[in-house]
């Protein structure tokens, strides 16, 4: 799999770029701000439909212009491939598939598979939860196209019941919808905790067998899954766990206002030798 050519209209500083690439190997040499991490951005975008530095599409748009293009032409054993891309001042984003309109990112994502780092992935080991969770999401949409319906569906059926205990507030009108959200919450749930536990315990073996040989066997790192509800150990076993917590903590989240626990508050651990590299880890390490 790779990228045979990339066009670039009125992206971030080109107005205009056509670039044919080796397939084996391509290195971008030049002066600082000359775009060439600009390069590597829309090629990320192309294949995860989100940018790895904004959260705002439209910040992806050269200045003074109104739309954004990205097309490229990607070759699998399975066919050629042109992914195309208009980013607009609006925020709305349209992607093509092989001349298709596609409504869903999901009909994208999987086609190109990409892994990028850059200095701000440093933020994976020293920020919050909420980053570590977007890595793991943001690789399991590629590789498993269903993972990225269950995650929209969840985060769909969560904003809903946070809503809902908001207005619980000296009211329980909506307690039973409340408890409704909550089983749509285990179902979906269970099925993003098992998807994530499986790819870190894979990550984890992959990742202790290169760090082995990078530090001469000096050092052990580990990777481990944390569940908010409690340790994985299957999807039904997760499901029964999450749906108990929706049904026992109702009382304490009308309280707070909001959903406390869930997919959306796990974490992943990162051990070198045994100790937390989140709060132990030296610079070098992290």
């Amino acid at each position: 799999m790779y990228v045979s050519t990339l066009d670039l209209i009125n992206f971030r500083n080109y107005s205009k770029l056509n670039i044919n690439f080796n397939k084996s190997l391509n290195v971008f040499i030049g002066e600082n701000a000359q775009g060439k991490t600009n390069i590597l951005e829309s090629i990320y975008f192309i294949s995860t439909t989100k940018s790895h530095r904004t959260i705002k599409d439209r910040e992806l748009i050269k200045w003074g212009s109104e739309k954004a293009y990205i097309g490229a032409n990607v070759n699998r054993n399975s066919g050629k491939y042109l992914i195309e891309s208009l980013i607009g001042n609006d925020n709305k984003v349209n992607f093509k598939l092989n001349g298709v309109k596609k409504n869903k990112y999901s009909d994208i994502l999987g086609t190109l598979n990409t892994v990028i780092f850059s200095p701000e992935d440093l933020r994976l080991i020293k920020d919050g939860p909420a980053v570590r969770r977007r890595f793991i999401d943001g690789e399991l949409n590629q590789i498993k196209p269903k993972y990225q319906y269950n995650l929209a569906q969840y985060n769909r059926a969560l904003i809903q019941r946070n809503n809902i205990l908001k207005s619980l507030k000296g009211s329980n009108s909506n307690r039973i919808t409340a408890e409704i959200f909550g089983e749509q919450l285990a179902k979906y749930g269970s099925e993003i905790c098992e998807e994530r536990y499986n790819f870190i315990k894979k990550l984890s073996l992959v990742s202790r067998l290169i760090h082995r040989k990078i530090t001469d066997g000096n050092e052990e790192i580990e990777l481990i899954y944390e569940c908010s509800t409690g340790d994985f150990k299957n999807k039904e076993y997760t499901r029964n766990q999450l749906l108990s917590y929706y049904t026992d903590s109702i009382d304490e989240d009308i309280r707070k206002g909001f959903t406390a626990k869930g997919p959306h508050r796990d974490d992943l651990m990162i051990k070198i030798n045994g100790i937390d590299a989140r709060a132990y880890g030296s610079q070098g390490q992290q």
